[in-house]
């Protein structure tokens, strides 16, 4: 394992205070059951139906969510695994009934849920709630468009004979933490520093939608140091002026809305919006503990050598100090003088009325309400979320998206999957349903893990642990599972792509991220990683991901996988590939070939399976 970075090998479900899950109890648990996407915009659903990774562009790319989980020795015996409740996505209803008005969270333990995905081939998970006392049923099926990058929570909703409801309306709570933060080598930036990552969040009462934005050029992690930058340098442009009014008003907003885009350069834009229209809304300042989860993550880490004898830490004690903060917003609100103080849209919505704030910045969440119109005693609604660099690129999404109603984006969805899956090779039915299924729904997770530009493949979305990169070693199982299910190009794309990330110069060891330094090398006696390698894992643009710089058995198992898929091709496709990959697969075979004891024979040391050690 790597500082502060990731096992190579899955993730064991967790007993409480188990060493047997070591890894859980370092980098915090994965809470998620059920994926959605085409790779691009990803999506990860935990099992009662909250969102809890929100990632774009891609797969490997930052989550665009303020989440994260705990990391405790019982971790898996706590509420959505000791997520604050003010932190991801998720849905409610207002229910009145003869004695009034009530808010009920769809997460809440007063209904049970079932989840599933709505086809065996397709990526759109589907959870069922059940409130027996209300007479109420609530299907939401989470649909990621296939050709833009938008996501829509449907919400159908089931009102028994003798429910005691009356009315209802779907209530969408999220707080999106918009960034581009991204330090080679440590993959943490998008998720264990987002007390740094949210800007702005302002609501567009024209479309009825709210707005969040952070721009390419300020408020990013980008390297160690970025991590102590002072937050109330920020600049926030005009929306300065907006928050240091001590009400602003609807023109202020607007104004700040039709110039978003001329006020801040491309970096990312969402939209969170319902159908049929909101009818009322918060944007607040998030008052979510962020802080106070992250230092109760390292006091977890620290302890950990106390509670397992023998365990050594991954990372410097020190090194994990350093990613303790403070909760920004109250320091730059006082600093940059905002007289502008909206109440916490989670905590405005626990008595059913929002109060209509439309703008917040630094640390901010939203709230949307809009009505459900029951016919025949079921009624549909749905909360969606699209993306793009700017805001005219999310709103061009939207409208993309939103042409096609609700079930027909659901269609497009299982369609576009059946399309890229459909005339793959699974296992023998004489094997059993079961296995059939596992092998189907692992296609169907390589599907949503696959890049859509480069065809990297993510070990897995999650953030916690940070599996949200392409290994070559991961990579090579899964490439043969593309072999074995005849999906050729995908594996001939991937071995392709790798060329170009390739190792090509030695590279010293960092004294901040390799403490135990690089190792020598057997023909010249340099202490350095030696040329063509590849790196421990890869964001899908070619960025480093992890910081253990020669694992010989990365290289060496993707060379294996890479032989296995030209093996798989024929005639003018296989020349085409090998005419591609040769040359640089070549320098990485020799290297192998080269890297041994010239007394022994045996392989000179060097790093394997995630760890430091030579």
């Amino acid at each position: 394992m790597g500082l502060a970075l990731v096992a190579g090998s899955p993730i064991a479900l967790a007993q409480p205070a188990s060493a047997i899950d070591m890894t859980e109890h370092t980098f915090g648990a994965s809470n998620t059951n059920t994926v959605a996407g085409h790779g691009g915009l990803t999506v990860g659903i935990s099992d009662d139906g909250d969102v809890s990774v929100l990632s774009w562009p891609g797969p490997s790319f930052a989550d665009q969510l303020q989440y994260l989980a705990g990391n405790d020795l019982d971790v898996r015996s706590l509420p959505h695994l000791g997520a604050d409740d003010g932190m991801g996505a998720y849905l409610g209803l207002l229910v009145t009934t003869a004695t009034g008005t009530q808010l009920v969270w769809l997460r809440d333990t007063s209904f049970t849920h079932a989840q599933t995905y709505t086809q065996p081939y397709a990526p759109v998970p589907q959870t069922t709630f059940t409130r027996a006392d209300l007479g109420l049923t609530v299907v939401v099926t989470d649909v990621v468009s296939p050709d833009v990058d938008v996501l829509t929570r449907r919400m159908v909703v089931t009102r028994a004979s003798g429910s005691p409801g009356i009315a209802a309306s779907l209530v969408s709570y999220e707080n999106l933490s918009p960034t581009l933060s991204r330090i080679a080598e440590l993959p943490f930036a998008d998720w264990l520093f987002d007390s740094h990552n949210d800007f702005l969040a302002v609501y567009d009462r024209a479309a009825g939608a709210v707005i969040h934005v952070h721009p390419s050029d300020r408020a990013i992690i980008a390297g160690l140091l970025d991590i102590g930058a002072d937050p109330t340098l920020t600049d926030y442009g005009p929306a300065d002026a907006v928050m240091r009014k001590a009400s602003p008003t609807d023109a202020d907003v607007d104004a700040l809305v039709a110039g978003l885009d001329s006020s801040y350069p491309p970096g990312v834009a969402a939209i969170a919006t319902t159908e049929p229209a909101p009818t009322s809304f918060q944007v607040g300042a998030d008052a979510t503990p962020f802080c106070a989860s992250v230092g109760r993550w390292v006091t977890n880490l620290q302890a950990l050598p106390t509670a397992f004898p023998g365990f050594t830490l991954p990372i410097d004690p020190n090194l994990a100090d350093a990613v303790k903060c403070t909760d920004p917003l109250p320091s730059v609100s006082k600093a940059r003088g905002w007289a502008w103080a909206p109440q916490d849209a989670l905590a405005d919505a626990a008595d059913g009325h929002l109060s209509g704030s439309r703008v917040a910045a630094c640390q901010t969440n939203a709230t949307l309400v809009a009505p459900l119109f029951f016919q025949g005693g079921t009624a549909e609604a749905s909360a969606v979320f699209a993306f793009g660099k700017s805001v005219a690129d999310a709103r061009a999404a939207l409208a993309k998206a939103t042409s096609q109603t609700a079930a027909q984006r659901q269609a497009a969805s299982e369609a576009a999957a059946k399309s890229a899956l459909g005339s793959a090779n699974l296992p023998d039915a004489s094997l059993g349903q079961r296995t059939v299924q596992v092998a189907q729904r692992a296609l169907v997770n390589i599907y949503v893990a696959r890049d859509r530009g480069t065809g990297a493949v993510v070990a897995g979305i999650s953030r916690q642990p940070p599996y949200y990169l392409d290994w070559p070693r991961d990579g090579s199982f899964i490439t043969h599972a593309m072999v074995l299910a005849g999906l050729h190009p995908w594996g001939a794309q991937r071995g392709e792509w790798y060329v170009g990330i390739q190792r090509t110069q030695p590279a010293a060891a960092s004294a901040i991220v390799d403490p135990m330094g690089s190792p020598t090398d057997p023909d010249t006696g340099e202490v350095q990683y030696p040329a063509y390698a590849w790196e421990m894992n890869y964001y899908a643009d070619g960025v480093l991901g992890g910081n253990i710089r020669w694992e010989i058995d990365n290289t060496a198992l993707h060379l294996w996988a890479m032989t296995v898929e030209a093996a798989s091709l024929k005639g003018t496709d296989r020349a085409a590939f090998i005419a591609k990959v040769w040359a640089s697969y070549a320098n990485a075979l020799h290297l192998l070939v080269r890297w041994k004891d010239k007394t022994t024979g045996l392989p000179w040391p060097a790093n394997e399976d995630d760890h430091f050690d030579l």
